[in-house]
């Protein structure tokens, strides 16, 4: 047997699923407490490749029976406990890292201290072959260290502070990584903590650009969790250092207590489109309602021109003056230089919270559409009036592609 899984969703089945073409087994609670009857201090199946534990604490002692050495993907996932006080938790046997190439830990409470040693043990096992890691553990700084010299890791998934040093070369930092998912309470310091490491190694005389394997292999990026983060010209400059982005994730609000957390200038957003060629997903957080932003109509049609993929886009925009800004844009002579300029295929825009007047309605539907060609309407929580243009934009688009189906551009 080489797939083993455990799955708990179903609590009052006893079953066994083996597939023959894959060597994979199913199994249900009842029936693993008779197996782990069965083995009580041996390994059930000694070369095991993969384990899947969808389980609840009650279980993680028997976790052992399963610990096969030639491991190389393990996903465990606890259910909250029935009764949060109870103390201590059973915590994780620690995991034969040797030949791991993915490992993925979710577990309740996150910041449980016996998971959090469990998990950094094995982290400084992984070596060579380790290409995914998603953790919900806080991982000791050592832990943290040595994953940013893995040569081969992809995807991370992590709600640990970065190191407080570097502590290798800092051209080794994160060479092949492509995806890094960070949880909005250390987003920032993550970002900043890449930056530095650049500025460090810029100076020392580094010939290879330090994190330039990050540079030439993140593509995407995403800040994830409760609270907001700050999205301000601070936190756009480190996002500019990785200039092959393609997604950009931002899952931040604002809130009443803390005001609006963004706080971009129509040049800001200018520099990071610059800067962004690729990307084709961008969010920088929820619009929220306070309209109090510094970004305008501008900054749209900014990313439109410059970013030719996008075709995801939540952004704040400030509506105050929006008929105003619309129409000195599209009627001043610096538009007639650019109005043959291709646009990006976006085709929803994302609008959160963000307000918008009934006397605005017209302006909208006129000039939103030469922003983004293939524009249908918008999306999100919707201020009073984006109902309604996003069904007079989608009328018009219809018409337009039904009379001019060979030179109107309509994607799949």
């Amino acid at each position: 047997m080489r797939e083993l899984r455990l799955d708990e969703r179903h609590p009052d089945k006893q079953f066994i699923k083996f597939r023959r073409t894959r060597g994979e087994f199913t199994i249900g609670k009842n029936v693993f407490a008779q197996l782990s009857l069965a083995f009580p201090t041996k390994l059930v199946c000694s070369g095991l490749r993969e384990l899947e534990w969808l389980s609840s604490h009650h279980w993680l002692p028997a976790l052992r029976h399963f610990l096969s050495p030639t491991l190389t993907k393990i996903k465990i996932f606890t259910t909250p406990p029935d009764d949060p006080l109870q103390i201590p938790l059973p915590a994780i046997p620690a995991l034969p890292g040797s030949y791991l190439q993915s490992l993925e830990l979710t577990f309740y409470p996150a910041d449980d201290e016996p998971f959090g040693n469990s998990t950094s043990l094995t982290i400084l096992q992984c070596g060579a072959f380790l290409e995914r890691l998603e953790t919900s553990a806080q991982l000791s700084e050592a832990a943290v260290s040595h994953l940013l010299g893995l040569r081969h890791l992809r995807t991370l998934r992590t709600r640990s502070d970065p190191p407080s040093h570097l502590g290798l070369p800092s051209s080794d930092i994160f060479p092949s990584l492509e995806t890094l998912v960070l949880d909005n309470r250390v987003g920032r310091r993550w970002l900043f903590f890449l930056e530095a490491a650049q500025e460090s190694g810029s100076t020392n005389g580094d010939l290879r650009t330090p994190v330039a394997g990050m540079k030439a292999t993140l593509t995407r990026l995403f800040c994830r969790g409760w609270g907001g983060i700050t999205v301000d010209p601070a936190f756009v400059s480190s996002l500019c250092i990785f200039q092959k982005l393609t997604r950009v994730f931002v899952d931040s609000s604002c809130s009443k207590k803390n005001g609006c957390t963004f706080l971009l200038t129509d040049d800001d957003v200018k520099k990071l489109a610059g800067a962004l060629p690729s990307v084709t997903s961008l969010r920088l957080g929820v619009p929220c309602s306070a309209n109090r932003c510094h970004t305008t109509a501008l900054s749209l049609y900014t990313l439109s021109t410059h970013c030719p993929g996008l075709d995801y886009l939540e952004i704040h925009f400030n509506t105050t003056e929006l008929s105003h800004v619309l129409d000195r844009l599209f009627k001043g002579p610096q538009y007639t230089t650019v109005r043959s300029h291709p646009r990006c295929p976006l085709r929803y825009l994302g609008v959160g919270d963000t307000p918008i007047s009934s006397r605005d309605l017209d302006s909208v539907v006129i000039y939103f559409p030469r922003m983004f060609h293939e524009l249908q309407g918008f999306r999100g929580s919707y201020g009073i009036g984006w109902p309604e243009a996003s069904r007079k934009i989608q009328t018009t688009y219809d018409i337009i592609s039904r009379i001019l189906p060979d030179t109107f551009l309509i994607k799949p």
